[in-house]
C-alpha cells in the first residue's frame, strides 16, 4: 500500500504496487482498477481530489485523472509536458489553497491547475504517405499512396509496410495512432508517434481493407478514419480464367473420352455386325458353291435316269447310284459350309491336282459329248500353300470351270499356275461365247451369285481378281494372292 485518501463521500482511495483500489465503508466492499481499465501505471504513488471530486494521481506511467462518476481514465505523459513518465518513487504529492496541484517522483516534479487541463477537441484527419514493398534480394521498392483509395499488387508483393500520419502540427509528437485490417486483424494496434507504419507479411490473393485512426494526446479517435483497399492479385494458376480453362479442358478431356468410349462401342457394333454379315455371305457362298452346285449337277444325272428309263434300266441303275452318292456328298459339304469346316481332301492336295479334279467331275456332271478339253499349266518351283487360301481357290476355280462348261460353251480351258517368289498367280481362260459387257459392269447376272462370290473368296484372301471377256472371244479370268498371303511360312525363306 502507498497511498490513502478518504474522498469527500466518505470512501477510502489505496493506491498500491497493483493498481488502484475503492472501499466503501457502508457494505464494506472493494472496487479493483488498474491499465485494463485505463490507469496509467500499475503502480500508484500519490492521489489527490480536486474541488470537482476529480482524482488526480502520479503513477510509474505518467499522472492519471479518474473521473469517479463515469469511471473514465485519462493518462497524461510526456507530450503533455511532464519531465518523464515515471512519477512515482517517494509518494510525494500536495495541492495549494489556489488548488494547484503538485505532484514529484523519479522523473521529476510537475504543477497544474486541474481546471485548467482540458480536452481538446480537434480530431485530425490521418492520411497515408507511402508504401514500401518488403524485397529479399534487394532494398524496399516505394508506392505513392497519397490521395489513392486502392492498390492492386502482383501475388509476390504480398509482404508490405505502410506509413501514415495524421494532419496535427499543434503537438505532433503526442499523437496517437492505432490501426487494423478487418477481416484478418479486426483488434486495433495502438501505437506512438514514433511509430507510424503497419507492417503485413504474406498476404493471400484477396481484397484487403487498411484502416487507420488517429488522435491528439487526450482528444478522439477519427471516424472512421484513412482507409486503403489493397488487391492482392493471385498467381496465374489461380485466377478465374485459368480456372475456368482448366475446367473447360476437364470437359474436353471428358467429351473426348466420352466420344472415344461411344465410337469404340460403334467399332465393336460394326465389328459384330460385320461379322455377322460376313457370315452370312460365307454361308451363302459355301450353299451356293456346294449345296447348290451338288444339286444342280444332281438334277443333270437324275435328268439322265429319266431318259434311260425305262427303255434302258440296266444303264439307268448305275446312273442312279451316281446319282445318289452324289448327293449325299453334296449334303456333307453343305453341312461343312455351314459349320465352317474345310474338306479334307482339298486341303491334302495341291492346286494342279485340284483343279484336273474339279475338271474331271464338272465333266461326269455336266455328261455333254462337246465337253472343253481343260490343259493345266504349272510355272515355277511348287510351294506348299496356306490352308484358308487352298479352300478358297479351290471355290474360285470350280465356280469358273463350272460355268466355262455350262454357260461359255468352249472347246478348251487354259489353267495356269504360277507359283513367282512374290506371288501366286492363278490363270482361267476359255475360248467360249464370253461374257456380255452388262453383265461384266454389273458385276454379276440377275439371280446368280457366282461372280459376286469369286470377288469376296480374293477379297478375303487378301489377293485381286481382274476379269476380262468379250462376247465371242471367250474369258479371262486372273486371280494374284500375294506370296504372304498364298505361301505357308516355311515357303516365303
Amino acid at each position: 500500500m502507498n497511498a490513502i485518501h478518504e474522498a469527500a463521500d466518505g470512501s477510502l482511495w489505496i493506491g498500491t504496487q497493483n493498481g488502484l483500489d475503492h472501499f466503501f465503508p457502508a457494505t464494506k466492499q472493494f472496487t479493483h482498477f488498474s491499465q485494463r481499465q485505463g490507469l496509467g501505471g500499475s503502480l500508484v504513488s500519490c492521489i489527490l481530489e480536486d474541488d470537482s471530486h476529480q482524482l488526480w494521481m502520479s503513477t510509474n506511467a505518467g499522472i492519471s485523472h479518474l473521473d469517479p462518476g463515469s469511471g473514465q481514465f485519462r493518462t497524461f505523459g510526456t507530450a503533455d509536458g511532464l519531465p518523464g513518465q515515471d512519477m512515482s518513487g517517494w509518494g510525494t504529492c500536495l495541492q495549494a489553497r489556489s488548488g494547484e496541484m503538485f505532484f514529484a517522483g523519479f522523473a521529476g516534479a510537475a504543477a497544474f491547475f486541474p481546471k485548467e487541463v482540458g480536452t481538446d477537441p480537434y480530431v485530425p484527419p490521418v492520411v497515408f504517405t507511402d508504401l514500401l514493398l518488403q524485397r529479399p534480394s534487394a532494398s524496399p521498392q516505394e508506392i505513392p499512396v497519397i490521395n489513392r483509395t486502392e492498390v492492386t499488387l502482383d501475388p509476390w508483393q504480398n509482404d508490405f509496410s505502410i506509413g501514415f500520419t495524421a494532419l496535427s502540427l499543434s503537438h505532433p509528437i503526442a499523437n496517437r495512432y492505432r490501426y487494423r485490417m478487418p477481416g484478418r486483424q479486426d483488434g486495433w494496434t495502438e501505437v506512438s508517434s514514433d511509430k507510424r507504419r503497419a507492417t503485413f507479411l504474406g498476404l493471400s490473393p484477396g481484397l484487403y481493407t487498411i484502416q487507420v485512426q488517429g488522435a491528439t494526446g487526450q482528444g478522439a479517435w477519427s471516424e472512421p478514419g484513412a482507409l486503403l483497399r489493397i488487391n492482392v492479385l493471385p498467381p496465374w494458376w489461380g485466377t478465374w480464367t485459368f480456372r475456368a480453362g482448366v475446367l473447360a479442358l476437364i470437359g474436353l478431356m471428358l467429351l473426348l473420352v466420352y466420344r472415344a468410349r461411344i465410337a469404340r462401342i460403334h467399332r465393336e457394333y460394326q465389328a459384330r455386325f460385320e461379322e455377322r454379315a460376313d457370315e452370312r455371305a460365307r454361308i451363302a457362298r459355301e450353299l451356293h458353291d456346294t449345296l447348290l452346285q451338288g444339286f444342280q449337277g444332281l438334277m443333270f444325272r437324275l435328268q439322265a435316269v429319266r431318259d434311260l428309263l425305262p427303255a434302258r434300266p440296266e444303264r439307268a441303275i448305275p446312273v442312279l447310284e451316281t446319282a445318289l452318292e452324289r448327293g449325299e456328298n453334296a449334303i456333307d459339304e453343305a453341312r461343312h459350309a455351314v459349320n465352317g469346316l474345310r474338306s479334307s481332301t482339298a486341303l491334302e492336295a495341291d492346286l494342279e491336282h485340284i483343279f484336273s479334279s474339279l475338271a474331271a467331275d464338272i465333266a461326269n456332271e455336266e455328261h455333254t459329248p462337246d465337253a472343253p478339253s481343260v490343259a493345266i499349266a504349272v510355272s515355277g518351283g511348287v510351294r506348299p500353300v496356306r490352308s484358308p487360301a487352298l479352300h478358297d481357290l479351290r471355290q474360285i476355280a470350280q465356280e469358273v470351270l463350272r460355268n466355262a462348261f455350262r454357260h461359255a460353251r468352249a472347246k478348251r480351258i487354259d489353267v495356269r499356275v504360277a507359283y513367282r517368289k512374290d506371288a501366286l498367280v492363278l490363270s482361267f481362260r476359255d475360248d467360249g461365247v464370253g461374257i456380255e459387257e452388262s453383265i461384266i459392269a454389273a458385276g454379276q447376272r440377275p439371280g446368280h451369285w457366282g461372280l459376286p462370290g469369286m470377288r469376296e473368296r480374293t477379297a478375303k484372301v487378301g489377293g485381286t481378281l481382274t476379269l476380262t471377256s468379250q462376247p465371242g472371244r471367250g474369258t479371262d479370268v486372273t486371280v494374284s494372292l500375294p506370296a504372304a498371303a498364298a505361301y505357308e511360312r516355311s515357303a516365303l525363306r
